[in-house]
Parts: structure tokens; sequence; C-alpha cells
């Protein structure tokens, strides 16, 4: 066991060292900016020089338990990932950190990053390590463990790597990059709810994989805090230093690694120009009201109702208990999204739901999908006596005739043509901005959405068509190949009925009547 000198908080020479022991622990910046140094590539050892934008990193990590940051390339996020755990680690007793990154030998190689900037504190700063083979090695290659309990691991990106731990703070490296994280992110769950931290960060890679899905969850206000960097961010980063990398890593590459852009080319049906537009736009918008249903069900209201206009609520529904969510979008005549509806509830519960909404924006027009389960929620519309359901006008063909009749049938009748013409208008409708749409789960199921290998737009994955993952699919686990296109469904559902309640006129087989 290694012979180590020690030091601690009681045990320091005189006031000055106190006094400085004393602000390090206080402020992570103070810390930092005053005695960490950092091996640099070109320099060698220097101070680690904070730039505003990784000050105000740290004050995030202090503030919020849980952070995920979307970063371009070389911004030095690891390293003050790396600085953040070991000042926590020093001044505070018994905490336990696990470091995961790509690849087993990346997360020693942060464990590495954090041995250089210990090593080099002055003496008196320095909590005592307590394991390492010789007096000068800084613990072992994978943990380091301090006197006051406190303790840095570096593990296996696996999907039980951190199954056993009792974290207090798990740091994810390049998360859209390990196969396993979602997996990872399961296992440590347990942790989070009992208090646990988490700082995860990326670059972008693809869509449709555990760092995108939780980055589309975080800045809808689900989950983590969520923190994007640009890449100007560091002064001596301009255009010249842009057009260089377009030129090194090429455009796709340079799209996500430095200008954090998640879209990949082709098979997106909607413009993702507009939906990231749409994206950036919700990320500073505050909602004025949030409401919890059923399991991992939100309402998100962005307007207030005005009776002036006249609104309208369409839905998707599903049964509540399968990979589906039901879903609905209440917009006004203009096109104007006032409040959105996304999770796993009961036809009956989502039809009582609608109801309520409906009557708080003075009775507005419902129009559930009415193929299969929606029959049910129509029914207790009827049973409530509900006054303002939408009708579909379709031709009917009654058995042993050949005239087709129109007949009109509650609720909004999905067929193949009317599906293909309602996600059409809404394409259209947001590459003209004719609209404002105000729906982070339509959004976030955009960037899925995709012309399959037959020209038909559905979610990716679901029913056996299209590709099943974005770039580097061979990374994601076969769970995150399948994704939703609920919220899609019912906010075009919405739209269409908006703007011409009876534009419809589809043919459909029908029993003879009595």
């Amino acid at each position: 066991m290694a012979q180590k000198k020690t030091y601690s908080f009681g045990f320091l020479k005189n006031g000055w060292e106190a006094g400085e022991w004393m602000k390090c622990k206080q402020s992570p910046i103070y810390f930092i900016r005053t005695y960490v140094k950092i091996d640099h590539p070109m320099l060698g050892l220097i101070p680690f020089a904070l730039f505003i934008f990784q000050e105000a990193l740290l004050s995030i990590f202090v503030k919020h338990r849980k952070t995920i940051i979307l970063k371009p390339r070389q911004m030095g996020i690891t390293t003050i990932a790396v600085a953040y755990v070991l000042w926590l680690c020093m001044f505070h007793p018994y905490k336990n950190v696990v470091l995961i990154s790509i690849k087993f030998a990346t997360a020693k190689g942060m464990l590495r990053k954090l041995k250089t900037m210990y090593r080099n504190l002055p003496d008196f700063l320095k909590e005592p390590v307590t394991n390492g083979s010789s007096p000068d090695e800084v613990g072992s290659a994978h943990e380091v463990i301090f006197a006051n309990g406190s303790t840095i691991k570096a593990v296996a990106s696996s999907a039980d790597a951190a199954r056993s731990e009792a974290a207090s703070l798990i740091v994810m490296d390049e998360a859209a990059f390990i196969a396993q994280a979602s997996g990872i992110w399961a296992s440590v769950q347990p942790t989070m709810s009992t208090g646990g931290s988490a700082i995860i960060l990326s670059s972008a890679f693809g869509m449709g994989n555990f760092f995108h899905q939780e980055w589309t969850r975080a800045i809808q206000g689900l989950g983590l805090f969520p923190v994007k960097l640009h890449w100007r961010m560091r002064p001596e980063r301009d255009e010249n230093w842009l057009r260089e990398q377009r030129l090194e890593l090429g455009e796709k590459r340079c799209k996500q690694e430095v200008e954090c852009d998640f879209l990949r080319s082709g098979y997106n049906v909607f413009n993702m120009d507009a939906i990231k537009a749409i994206e950036t736009r919700l990320f500073d918008k505050i909602a004025i009201k949030r409401e919890h249903h059923g399991y991992e069900g939100e309402y998100v209201q962005y307007h207030h109702y005005d009776p002036s206009h006249i609104y309208y609520i369409g839905a998707d529904i599903s049964t509540g208990r399968s990979r589906d969510f039901s879903a609905f979008s209440i917009m006004d005549e203009a096109g104007k999204e006032y409040a959105c509806f996304k999770g796993k509830i009961s036809p009956r519960e989502l039809a009582l739901l609608t109801m309520s909404k409906g009557e708080e924006y003075g009775w507005a027009v419902l129009a559930p999908e009415v193929n299969a389960i929606g029959e049910g929620v129509i029914a207790i519309y009827q049973e409530y006596g509900y006054p303002n359901v939408y009708n579909s006008v379709s031709k009917v063909l009654r058995l042993n005739e050949w005239k087709h009749r129109e007949a009109d049938i509650m609720g909004w009748l999905t067929t193949g043509k009317s599906r293909n013409t309602m996600i059409a208008g809404m394409e259209e409708d947001l590459d003209n901005e004719l609209i404002e749409l105000n729906n982070p789960f339509f959004v976030q199921e955009a960037f899925t959405f995709i012309y399959d290998s037959n020209n038909r737009p559905v979610a990716m994955g679901k029913h056996g068509g299209g590709r099943a993952a974005s770039a580097g699919d061979e990374l994601y686990d076969d769970d995150s190949k399948i994704y939703v296109d609920d919220a899609i469904v019912g906010g075009c559902i919405t739209n269409e009925v908006r703007k011409d309640p009876r534009k419809f006129g589809d043919v459909v087989m029908m029993g003879g009547f009595g």
C-alpha cells in the first residue's frame, strides 16, 4: 500500500492555507482556476484557464443534479467534468463517482487526466489517496480512493456497468457513441431516485439513439437539465475555423461534431430545418401549465384560452398498454397550437381528458381517430353528451349495391388517402410557416419519422417498414430501433380538421344497414 502524506482542514500549516482550503471547498470555479493544471498536447503542463462557458457549466453542475450537454468537439467539456469530479471527491466525503465512456480504455483515460490534476496540486490541498502500489502512484489504473471515503472509478461501458455501484455521480462521456447507454442508464435509476447525480455529455451522432432521446426529453422539461454549447463559445474560433473543419471532417460530420446537428441526410418526411427551428424556439418557451396523466403522460399548455377563437382537438388513440402512446393537439382555426398531450392512458381516460380540455376551450371540436379502439372513445362522448364531435364524410358502399352513398361517421377516419393527405398538409403548412406548432412531442418524433422503402411516411422500424435506425445504427440495442408517430398523427389530424372539417370523401366497405 502506498504511504501518503496526510493533510486535512484541521491540520493545515497556517491561516492562509486554511483560508485557501475553505475557498476551494466552497467554489469549484475558484479551485480549478487557481490551482488545477492540465496537460496540453502542444504546450505541456499549463494552468487550467477557464472560459466563461466552462465556469457557467461548473455552476450548473453544482445547481442541477442531472445535466445533459450537447457539445461541439474540442470544447474541453470532458476535462471540465473531470476537474469537477476531483473537486467533488476531495472536498466532500463519501462520494462515489463512476466514469463511463465509449471504451474502458477511454474511461481510464479520463481517470489519468484526473490524476495529472491531482499530482500538480499543492500538498496542503490534496486529500490523501489510500490505494496505489507505490508512494508515487495515485490510485490504481481504474480507481482512486481518498482517505475521506470518496471513490472515483472508471468502468467498462456494458449494460450493467454501474448496476452494483451506489453512485453519487455518474459521468457518461460521448454518450451518443456508447452501445449500451440505454441499459446503463436504466441500471442506475435506483441510484438516481435516491439522490444520485448525473452528467451526460456528447456531440451529436445521428437520431433515435439514447443521447438523442434523452436530449429531446430534456428540452421538453422532462428528466435532465439541458445545456447546448456553440462552437463560437471558444473565443479563438471564427468562420475561417469553421470552414477548415468542414474541409477536414466533411459536411455531414462537421454538422454533427461541430454544429451539434442531429439531422441526417434524406428520408425525413418533414423539413428538418423547420423542425430544428421549432425545437430551438421551444427550448426558450415557458409552458404556462403542465399536468401529468397516466404513465409518462404529460399535458403541456403554451397559450391561454381566447374565447374569440374556435378550437379543434385531434387525437391518436392507443390502448395504454402497448408500445404506442395516445396523443392529442389543441389548435385554433388559424393554426396556432395552444396545448398538446402524449402519454400511456386508457381510451376511457383519453375520452374524459379530451372532453375536459374541450370544455376548457369553449367546447372545442373533438376529432379522435375512430379506427378500431377509437370507436370506444366516441361511445363515451355519446354517453356524456359532448356537444361538438367532428364527423367524417365518407362514401360507403353497401353490400349488394354498386352506387356509393355519403354517410357521416363520428370521429376522424384514417384511410391510406386521408393519412397521406393530412401528413402532406402538415408538411406544406410547416414549410410555408402557416401554423404555429408548439409541440415538443411532435418535434421529438419528427427526427425519426421517415419515408420507408415503399415511400410510406412511418416512424422508423414501425410495422417492419423503413430503416431501423439512424447513422451508426449498428451501435444501438433492438429496443431503441422502433419509434412512434402518435404526436405526429394527433397533430396532423388537428391541423387538417381545423382547415376544412368536411374535406374528405373516402370509399369504405361497410355491412348492410338494417
